[in-house]
Formats: C-alpha cells, structure tokens, sequence
C-alpha cells in the first residue's frame, strides 16, 4: 500500500535553465566553461564539501568580483528559477491526510537559501537536501535517508524524477517509480496509483 510520495524538483517543476543562461552570458561564460564550474565547484557544494560561506568566496575569486556584487547576481540568478504550477498544483491535490509527502533535490546550501526564500521547501513536509546528507542523487544514500525521514518503507514510496538514473535507483529499492514526461503523463500516473 502507497504511504509516502517523494518528488525530485529539478526540471519536474522547478527550471535553472534561465539562471544558468544569465550565468553565462553576465560572465561570458562557454557551455564548457559553465560545465567546468558545475564540476569544480557546484557538485562539492551539492556533496556538501563547500559551505555556503566557502561556495560564495570561491565563486567570487572565479568571477574576480567582490562579495558583495557577487551575492546581489546570485540573487539575481535565483529570481530565474521558473515553476511549473500546473506540477505543483497536482501535488497539492495529493491528499496530505492519507499520504507523506517528500522532496529530494541534488543542491547546494547557498541555492537552498535562494530557493527558500521563495518557499519552495515550505511546500513539503519532508525535505532531504544533499548537501545537508552529502550524498547526491543517484547514490542510494539520500533515498535511505528520506525513508528513513518519512518512517517508511521502500514499497510503501511512489518516487518521481524526470532522470532515468535517478528512477532506476529508486527501483533497485523497491520503490514504485514515475518517470515524467508530461503534466498529462504526470496525472495519469498518479491516478493510476490512487494518489489524486
């Protein structure tokens, strides 16, 4: 029986293209460039190896621009994010009373606090961040951890991410998976298993 539901928002209802794209063109960065600084900086901060404090201060010595300049594009950059309501208004419709909901997402603690103060985490009664885990997505790790915060087990979870990798893992658990596609697919899936 379907107890807990847990969602990964990347590219489900939350999009950085946009900020990544403003990323690129305020600092004249290449596609390669951008995949470099996501490699050397960005996945130890989501692995938790960088600070918030620590992932700033690196950011503004590979931009060569103070702190303070740097922060104000940053925010900048988080105001980019863009939501899929539609995605989130099927999740509201996800009866609370009768079913856990979750959220894992691969971040960092300084896009958390970007994204927290739109309160997107506030939307979900539990919420595992990698960097607070150290542990990323697709290592099983952060998937246990959920469970564990929700107090289930894997068969009891329907888990939903738009990455194969990250579906596969969630099987080789023993979770129910959807891989989404659409807002349509989306909604059948979750009739399927009862869920709205």
């Amino acid at each position: 029986m379907i107890k807990g539901v847990i969602f990964d928002p990347a590219h489900l209802f939350m999009k950085s293209d946009r900020a990544w794209e403003y990323c690129c063109k305020k600092f004249n960065l290449t596609k390669k460039d951008l995949l470099e600084l996501r490699k050397e900086l960005i996945k130890p901060a989501k692995e938790g190896k960088l600070s918030k404090d620590e992932l700033l201060i690196k950011l503004s010595n590979y931009f060569n621009i103070d702190l303070t300049n740097m922060q104000k594009e940053l925010e900048i950059g988080g105001r980019m994010f863009d939501f899929n309501n539609k995605v989130l208004d099927l999740i509201k419709q996800i009866d609370k009373s009768k079913y856990k909901i979750g959220l894992i997402s691969n971040t960092t603690e300084l896009f958390a606090s970007l994204h927290d103060e739109g309160n997107l985490y506030n939307q979900f009664e539990n919420v595992i961040l990698s960097f607070e885990v150290k542990a990323l997505k697709p290592n099983k790790v952060i998937y246990k951890k959920m469970l564990q915060k929700l107090n289930l087990k894997s068969d009891e979870c329907v888990y939903i991410d738009v990455k194969e990798r990250n579906i596969q893992t969630a099987q080789e658990l023993g979770m129910k998976t959807i891989l989404f596609k659409n807002i349509e697919q989306l909604k059948e899936d979750l009739n399927k298993y009862n869920l709205i």
